[in-house]
């Protein structure tokens, strides 16, 4: 690659930015990149609108970036390329991500399908409460306490076998409210598009996005406290799991 002359880089920038066509597409984006972020800031975080705010944002910056790469031919003949190239990746990494992490990580504990008449009587309930599909159940015989849900094609949430040992009945009911709501607010897709929004967006270096998943928790407790009438069960949940 040649050495990077960045007056000229400079000039380059500035008569991409001043042809009309781009110039209008690059204002369009920065705009729609801004407000979305400023809603996803201001929208209730309980709000469907998250989501799709999140993908929004994502995608007005790439598309910014791409557009950048693909006209500013002069001093970038090498690099403009690999633009386009790594943000395709970058979706293709968000998919994988999405659809196949969840299968993988299952397998990697030995989880398997389960039938178990208490809590597929428990998860389908509160699933019919709160108003999203009954996830599918997977226990992991593992010496550790695990609790988790995922998304990808089908909702499941796997429990380990030493939390049905050690907890209650009313706190296993509280670990699946607490996985159910996660599936509800689609955690699993913010967590994805998060953990790319940190590095793509500049938005960035003022906004905490790990917050974000750290504020998911809290809601998903919420959901608890409010189906339970307490935070009893959830918090004992919690301090168990801790202790193990």
């Amino acid at each position: 690659m040649l050495p990077l002359n960045w007056l000229g880089l400079l000039d380059c920038f500035s008569a991409c930015i001043s042809a009309p066509p781009i110039s209008y597409a690059l204002a369009a984006t920065a705009t729609t990149g801004s407000l979305s972020f400023l809603s996803i800031r201001s929208v209730n975080p309980a709000s469907n609108l998250r989501l799709p705010l999140t993908y929004l944002h994502l995608v007005s910056f790439m598309f910014l970036i791409t557009t950048l790469s693909l006209s500013m031919v002069c001093g970038m003949l090498f690099l403009n390329p690999l633009l386009p190239a790594a943000l395709l990746l970058v979706f293709i990494g968000i998919a994988l991500t999405y659809v196949l992490a969840p299968k993988l990580y299952l397998s990697s504990l030995g989880a398997r399908e389960t039938r178990d008449g208490k809590l597929s009587e428990w998860t389908e309930a509160y699933s019919k409460l709160m108003g999203t599909k009954t996830p599918t159940l997977y226990l992991a015989e593992r010496a550790r306490p695990i609790a988790f849900s995922t998304h990808g094609m089908k909702p499941k949430i796997c429990i380990s076998s030493l939390i049905l040992e050690k907890l209650s009945p009313e706190e296993i009911k509280a670990i699946l409210i607490h996985e159910i709501a996660h599936i509800m607010m689609k955690t699993q897709v913010h967590k994805v598009c998060l953990s790319f929004l940190r590095f793509l967006t500049p938005f960035s270096i003022i906004h905490s996005f790990p917050g974000e998943l750290q504020s998911a928790e809290s809601r998903a407790d919420e959901y608890v406290r409010t189906i339970q009438g307490t935070s009893e069960f959830v918090e004992g949940a919690r301090d168990k799991v801790v202790t193990f």
